[in-house]
């Protein structure tokens, strides 16, 4: 079974076709088959850090994110780019953007909303045995 999880983990993680890669700046990310690549959004806080949503981002989308220092989503079911709305009305302004180590899915750290309270995004508890 070690043997199997070792080939899987070391495995060219890279996908050939050319349309799933997108350079932002420096880097380089990978789209999934849909064109798409998921975002943690991530609160900061000066004690603690909350997730804030688990969204999607296509590469136009990804691209405004990085040049308007706002957070811009894609909306599956509108098929359009939208602006991330904050509680108390405003957008979230983007203090940093992480890649995951295979390129894969983004972390992106923003500002904290004195109105806003990311906890209540994440309402039901699945309890583990």
């Amino acid at each position: 079974m070690s043997l199997l999880v070792n080939l899987f983990n070391n495995r060219k993680q890279e996908p050939d076709d050319a349309h799933k890669r997108i350079r932002i700046g420096d880097q380089t990310v990978y789209l999934n088959s849909r064109g798409r690549i998921p975002v943690i959004i991530q609160q900061a806080k000066s004690r603690k850090t909350e997730i804030v949503d688990l969204v999607y981002m296509n590469d136009d989308a990804l691209k405004l994110t990085v040049q308007s220092g706002e957070i811009f989503l894609f909306k599956r079911s509108k098929g359009e780019i939208e602006k991330m709305i904050s509680p108390d009305g405003k957008g979230y302004q983007v203090k940093s953007i992480q890649i995951n180590r295979n390129r894969r899915s983004l972390l992106i750290t923003v500002k904290a909303h004195r109105a806003s309270n990311p906890s209540m995004n994440f309402i039901h508890e699945i309890t583990v045995n």
